[in-house]
């Protein structure tokens, strides 16, 4: 009970930027486990932003933003995943901390919130939900995502499309 009041504590202090999803593994190390490129790809968001080289998600809370954008991904991913490719890969939204856990297993993608890596966090992804709005709208491709900062990938990630 005292390490929930502490950590509720800390959370109210500091803006929910620095930190992961209270949800996201309370007591597996999420508070702490923020991947290191979060700021640069957070500070290119903002410049991407301002220079209007795609616009912010508009419309709802932020849970429904991110509920209709998993939704829209794993619509947009289904028929494009390479079969061959299988395995779990993390994804890490920069703006509130929330992790998310990325299976895919004989071409299909299934998406689990609020799962928190258990080894290294620098294999997640990382990605503002202003940018993966902007690419599932075709505001911007994935390769001007990576061109411009906004999108971190880890190495092993990169032969996961078919196209």
């Amino acid at each position: 009970m005292k390490s929930i009041i502490t950590i509720a504590a800390i959370t109210a202090l500091f803006s929910s930027s620095l930190f992961a999803c209270v949800m996201d593994g309370v007591g597996t190390g999420a508070l702490y486990t923020v991947p290191k490129q979060t700021f640069s790809v957070q500070l290119a968001t903002h410049k991407a932003l301002k220079e209007q080289k795609f616009s912010a998600a508009q419309g709802a809370r932020y849970d429904q933003k991110m509920m209709m954008l998993v939704y829209q991904l794993k619509q947009r991913m289904q028929g494009k995943l390479n079969p061959a490719i299988q395995g779990s890969w993390y994804l890490f939204e920069t703006s509130e901390g929330h992790y998310l856990r990325l299976d895919i297993n004989e071409g299909k993608l299934d998406i689990k919130q609020h799962e928190v890596p258990a080894g290294d966090v620098e294999d997640a992804i990382l990605i503002d939900v202003d940018t993966l709005a902007a690419i599932l709208q075709n505001q911007i491709s994935l390769e001007q995502a990576k061109q411009l900062g906004v999108i971190h990938l880890p190495q092993d990630i990169e032969g996961l499309l078919q196209s």
